[in-house]
């Protein structure tokens, strides 16, 4: 009787304990729903799960829907969407407006035409849509409820957001959909976020994760917009300085190197420094007085441009009016050596600056009055044109030397 007694007593007990643990997984639905974690992140962290840009609906599934700022009301951003101000789909095409009048209108922007509107038109400014922290969706007038669009939600916190295929909804944390007025219209319901936590976009064609995205100096932290790193710019951050010239400018490394990252130049054989502005001239320092034997400048590694009057690959040879030392057949008329700057050293039976004239019989060419006896020209050496009725005579034996005097 006794045992009968205690079996029924545990009946009992747990008969009137089985409601109340019901009772209390019913009271605390919201935390069985919110158990779910993707990639280490509970649902209700709404900032990390899914890189911030979807809801984890599954234990490791991510739901991606592009939230941002610009086109959801969380907790994690802002609560209120005010007056004048827009929730608009990250592929433009859509927009939820909180009117002036009142009215909470979703547009389609490519056709100017309203898909959906609260009808909460009236005339107690300011207005604004408010996410309340029980998932609730109500516009406000005034400081005042007009309108309640969702009660509550079943779970929370929960997330508005404008999505990319026309639709406006409210989710619960595990993408419980809590309200919507089924604006869907056929858009696209691509993302600019993909992948399995969301977090994965693209710029220009190149995905986020992909080391060449944001021309390898960069990250892609929105679609089509590249953070760069410290030295770059420009849309791809393909843009970069050598000590302040664009990195293809034709002056860059000073025109002897190329610009390879932000102040660092890889310069050309021969050239060295900071700004490949270093050569020599053959062992000389390119700025030094003494380079290109001081009779020249260093243009380039091993590349002299020599004074007027200088020439040689170290501008060593001096010239002979106009004509460079080296050229023996021509300097100094072929006749003579060039020993400095228009001095020339005539050969024998030669003389004048550029050793042109020749002598004749010792007498230059150009003593008029002497050379031929005064009555003839010294057409080369020792050879006399006598003028007419003039001639000479030659007697070795004798040593006579008569040219041009009979």
């Amino acid at each position: 009787m006794k045992q009968v007694s205690w079996l029924l007593f545990i009946s009992i007990l747990l008969f009137s304990t089985i409601p109340l643990i019901f009772s209390s997984l019913i009271e605390n639905s919201q935390l069985v729903v919110l158990a779910a974690t993707c990639y280490g992140y509970s649902s209700t962290d709404l900032a990390n799960v899914c890189g911030g840009h979807g809801l984890c609906k599954a234990t490791d599934t991510c739901e991606c829907l592009d939230i941002y700022s610009t086109n959801s009301l969380r907790i994690t951003g802002s609560v209120v969407l005010t007056q004048g101000n827009d929730l608009v789909s990250t592929n433009g095409r859509y927009k939820t407006s909180m009117q002036a009048d009142g009215n909470l209108v979703i547009y389609d922007t490519q056709t100017s035409q309203a898909k959906w509107a609260s009808g909460t038109v009236g005339s107690s400014q300011p207005y604004s849509l408010v996410l309340e922290s029980n998932g609730a969706l109500k516009i406000y007038g005034n400081g005042a409820v007009i309108s309640t669009l969702a009660s509550s939600c079943s779970a929370t916190p929960a997330t508005l957001v404008q999505q990319n295929d026309g639709n406006l909804v409210l989710y619960g944390p595990g993408h419980e959909v809590c309200w919507t007025p089924n604006t869907y219209d056929g858009g696209s319901n691509v993302y600019i976020w993909s992948g399995s936590t969301c977090s994965i976009t693209t710029c220009y064609g190149t995905a986020s994760n992909v080391a060449s995205v944001c021309s390898g100096h960069g990250s892609c932290n929105y679609k089509d917009v590249c953070s760069c790193n410290s030295g770059y710019s420009g849309s791809q951050c393909q843009t970069y300085y050598c000590n302040g010239i664009v990195y293809n400018g034709a002056s860059v490394c000073s025109g002897h190197g190329s610009c390879n990252s932000p102040d660092s130049c890889s310069c050309q054989s021969g050239y060295s420094g900071s700004n490949c502005e270093t050569y020599y001239c053959n062992g000389t320092l390119y700025n030094s007085p003494e380079v290109c034997n001081s009779r020249g400048t260093c243009t380039a590694t091993e590349t002299c441009t020599c004074s007027t009057n200088y020439g040689g690959p170290q501008c060593q040879y001096p010239k002979c009016f106009g004509i460079l030392q080296t050229m023996t057949g021509s300097v100094c008329s072929g006749h003579g050596t060039c020993n400095d700057v228009d001095t020339c050293a005539c050969d024998s039976n030669w003389g004048g600056p550029s050793c042109s004239l020749p002598m004749c019989f010792g007498i230059l060419q150009n003593k008029t009055s002497e050379v031929c006896s005064g009555h003839g020209i010294c057409t080369d050496v020792d050879t006399c044109a006598c003028d007419s009725n003039w001639g000479g005579l030659i007697v070795p034996s004798q040593n006579v030397l008569e040219f041009c005097r009979i």
